[in-house]
């Protein structure tokens, strides 16, 4: 009879072990998979939080009550908050860390993944002035795009490089409030990134395109496969100028007058821009006909930044009045400069001074460009939508 007792006991000991031998994975599994599902609705919380900061009105106080929501995951870089400046970024996610190879090719197989989102907010002067998010997953096994994808969104007050040059490089003749930069492989593990970039000015449309991200792919089990799943709106932009190559990337034209809308998008984006008068034309006598020469002006008025850091003289391209040379390439034209002339120069800081190729950053200071420009920098230093660069790319009446 003990015999037959210590028999059940042993087999309910045995199934009671085997039970639990396959529970505890199953229940592991189950809580890593709830909290990764978790955790991407608090990404995609912080997403809609972001997204609802608007440039030039969003405020100081707005910054201290979403970095008060996440206390703990705050990072100041290193600066105090400040009503004049204030820069934060909150991290979300599971992280980069270091573990054993195998650990995390289980983890990946029973679809838990490495990743993590960020969202960053600018404060100058009392009002949000940027506005950023970005995502990095690790992507499902075999992906073309690489070992992990990430994705990228920033809103700001203007672009932070967008002079004519590569600005019409990069198609915002055409959109001067969005772009989106080529994805690239990186040098470290591989994979894709993709970058979409907006400013103040863009529309509700734009804004929303820059900012659509799609983080459901990581919480689920077979994880991102493409840089579209995780920014959809962002890689069909990507696409479409990708398509058009010819019309991005020009052979250079012939200098003429710039559009209302290149006009007003560099006046948004430059540092400093200069109204001045033409005193004196140097010629450069150790370098070929055609070549920059040296022009004096004389500084009639500041039109936005400052000018302690630039200089009275400029190499500028100007050709002789004779030259046969090809006229795609023949820079400024010499009557430009005749003394008396009024232009407006556009700089940028921390460079060497001088125009480059092609040259829509100087422009006769006729009353058309000077009232594009003087409204355009108006409704900048009102926070206003520039008006010039709008689908019509009309001045106000």
């Amino acid at each position: 009879m003990s015999s037959l007792i210590l028999r059940m006991l042993t087999s309910r000991v045995v199934k009671l072990i085997l039970i639990l031998v396959l529970a505890i994975p199953l229940v592991t599994w189950f809580i890593l998979r709830a909290s990764l599902v978790l955790k991407v609705r608090n990404a995609e919380a912080l997403l809609s939080q972001i997204k609802a900061l608007r440039l030039r009105e969003s405020t100081f106080q707005d910054t201290k009550q979403l970095a008060d929501q996440y206390a703990g995951r705050v990072d100041y870089q290193g600066e105090p908050c400040r009503f004049e400046k204030c820069t934060l970024t909150i991290f979300l996610g599971s992280g980069w860390t270091e573990q054993p190879d195998y650990i995390e090719e289980a983890l990946r197989f029973v679809g838990i993944r490495t990743y993590w989102v960020d969202g960053s907010v600018q404060v100058r002067d009392g009002r949000i002035m940027e506005t950023g998010f970005e995502v990095y997953t690790e992507a499902k096994p075999g992906s073309a795009g690489g070992q992990w994808l990430g994705a990228t969104a920033k809103a700001s007050d203007h672009f932070s490089r967008s002079d004519y040059y590569y600005g019409r490089a990069q198609g915002l003749d055409e959109h001067p409030n969005r772009r989106v930069i080529h994805p690239h492989l990186t040098t470290l593990g591989g994979g894709q990134v993709l970058f979409a970039e907006i400013t103040a000015d863009s529309t509700t449309t734009e804004h929303e395109r820059a900012f659509d991200f799609r983080l459901s792919c990581i919480s689920s089990l077979k994880g991102c496969s493409e840089l579209r799943e995780l920014a959809p709106s962002a890689w069909e932009d990507f696409m479409a100028l990708s398509k058009e190559p010819e019309r991005r990337i020009e052979a250079p034209r012939d200098y003429g007058a710039c559009s209302t809308r290149s006009l007003a998008r560099i006046a948004r984006d430059m540092d400093d821009i200069l109204l001045v008068e033409v005193q004196k034309v140097f010629p450069i006598e150790s370098m070929e006909d055609g070549t920059p020469q040296d022009v004096r002006f004389r500084l009639v008025e500041v039109l936005k930044g400052q000018t302690n850091k630039h200089l009275s003289r400029f190499p500028l391209e100007i050709p002789e009045e004779n030259t046969k040379a090809d006229t795609r390439n023949s820079g400024l034209p010499q009557s430009m400069f005749s003394p008396g002339n009024q232009l407006v120069l556009f700089l940028r800081k921390s460079e060497v001074d001088f125009i480059p190729y092609p040259h829509c950053e100087v422009v006769l200071a006729s009353p058309d460009n000077l009232a594009v420009i003087r409204q355009t920098l108006a409704q900048l230093a009102q926070r206003m939508p520039i008006s010039a660069l709008t689908e019509e790319g009309r001045l106000l009446p």
